[in-house]
């Protein structure tokens, strides 16, 4: 396996572990009905499921990331609203989404009020937990068969070595 090959099969076992964390996050978002724990539980899912997609610093990759190839057709539009909402609403404060004096921009004390618009798109998303169960399935599944090729492909052509033979000593 050469060094690319190896930062790339990382990557994807990196992704495989973001996808099942945000699995669990799906999971346990079901037995909460408060709206700030659902918006923080959400929060982690939106943010987990974008990590793949992002634009991941590696010693050889300058950049590496999921391809749209992982995504369904069927919910691209939804991969595409998920780290939407992350970069405009939970990792950065975009003043064109949030337009000051706009409906999402309303004043609170003197101060606008940017969490209208990011608690507005997670109730949204709230709203939508089936499709982004499916959507997550779906990238995992894929993540998980490309990391399976990788490991036959590298161990069907690799030389046997200690961890392919019995030890000659019987230990």
């Amino acid at each position: 396996m050469t060094p690319q090959q190896f930062e790339q099969y990382c990557f994807y076992r990196l992704y495989s572990i973001d996808l099942d964390t945000v699995r669990h996050s799906l999971r346990m978002l079901k037995r909460y009905r408060r709206q700030d724990v659902r918006h923080s539980i959400l929060r982690d899912i939106v943010v987990g499921y974008a990590r793949p997609f992002s634009g991941n610093k590696g010693k050889l990759f300058k950049k590496y990331h999921l391809s749209m190839k992982s995504v369904p057709s069927d919910l691209r539009s939804l991969h595409s609203e998920m780290p939407d909402v992350r970069m405009r609403t939970l990792a950065h404060t975009d003043y064109s989404f949030v337009t000051p004096g706009s409906q999402d921009g309303q004043r609170a004390r003197g101060r606008f009020s940017h969490c209208r618009s990011a608690c507005m798109t997670l109730e949204n998303l709230d709203k939508r937990l089936t499709e982004i169960e499916r959507l997550v399935k779906a990238v995992e599944s894929s993540v998980n068969a490309k990391v399976r090729t990788i490991e036959r492909e590298v161990f069907a052509h690799e030389p046997q070595g200690e961890y392919g033979k019995e030890p000659a000593n019987g230990v």
